[in-house]
């Protein structure tokens, strides 16, 4: 097993240990979000999987209103979050939209 195979089994046994003794699956980080959040921008599916078992939600909105499916990059990750009743029409804030609009979804191209 190689280093890199060794952490990642360290953090899903540390999630695991987590999420068995009621952790919080959606709480929010100082940037505002989610396990979830993070675990798909990473594209991380174990964690995902782990994650959306322990009812985290795919529709949760961190910083700027995005969804996990906003951070998502790995096509595996996107169908796992729509799979689990991911909204792919959820709007997040444009960074310079007036009074904090929602202005993008998943499916809108820059």
């Amino acid at each position: 097993m190689t280093r890199a195979q060794q952490l990642g089994l360290q953090i899903f046994l540390i999630f695991s240990l987590l999420l068995d003794n009621n952790a919080n699956v959606d709480a929010l980080d100082y940037q505002g979000f989610t396990p979830l959040h993070i675990a798909a921008k990473a594209g991380n599916e174990d964690i995902c999987n782990l994650l959306l078992d322990k009812n985290a939600s795919p529709n949760v909105k961190g910083h700027r209103s995005k969804t996990p499916l906003h951070k998502a990059k790995h096509p595996k990750v996107v169908q796992l979050l729509v799979q689990n009743g991911a909204n792919p029409y959820a709007k997040m804030k444009d960074k310079g939209a007036p009074n904090g609009l929602e202005l993008h979804s998943c499916f809108d191209t820059y």
